[in-house]
């Protein structure tokens, strides 16, 4: 076993740097582990919720239409299109595309299409003409954007916090 004696100064500094970065490593890590926790809440408090009334909130279509007398028949429309399904569907994901970079997000695993247009302003066309822009969540717009940018800004401040000790 070598020891400290043993190695050269710029062998013990190399030593030192790697120790250095791989603590700094790990306090990011922690970092952004808890920052998208926090976003993941966030997304989730303000996603909206389909509001549907009818039916003591079950979604149904017709099944079998109605010839003659015979009454129609009505079956639901099942998991996939029952409100709260866009607020149950987010998940934390961390993906590694290239070498040793991350990227820490929240997504939406059940519906990832209808979160751009309830995040997003977006144009309305009725039979071709444009009528106007049309929010997609009245409450809470961009409510997805804005969870991300504070998610940003506050990673930044830690990462300062992190590297100046």
């Amino acid at each position: 076993m070598i020891t400290t004696a043993d190695k050269t100064l710029g062998e013990q500094l190399m030593d030192s740097l790697t120790r250095y970065t791989t603590e700094k490593e790990k306090e990011i890590h922690k970092a952004a582990l808890s920052i998208q926790k926090e976003m993941l809440s966030e997304v989730v408090s303000r996603s909206p919720e389909l509001d549907y009334t009818h039916n003591n909130g079950v979604r149904r279509r017709i099944v079998v239409r109605r010839m003659g007398k015979t009454p129609a028949k009505w079956g639901s429309w099942g998991e996939r299109f029952s409100p709260g399904r866009l607020r149950a569907g987010w998940i934390k994901s961390t993906q590694s595309p290239k070498g040793k970079q991350k990227i820490y997000a929240v997504r939406n695993k059940a519906v990832p299409n209808l979160v751009h247009l309830v995040n997003f302003k977006h144009d309305n066309f009725v039979h071709g003409h444009f009528t106007g822009e049309i929010n997609g969540n009245k409450k809470n717009p961009e409510f997805v954007t804005k969870a991300q940018d504070k998610g940003i800004e506050r990673f930044g401040k830690e990462i300062e916090k992190i590297l100046k000790k």
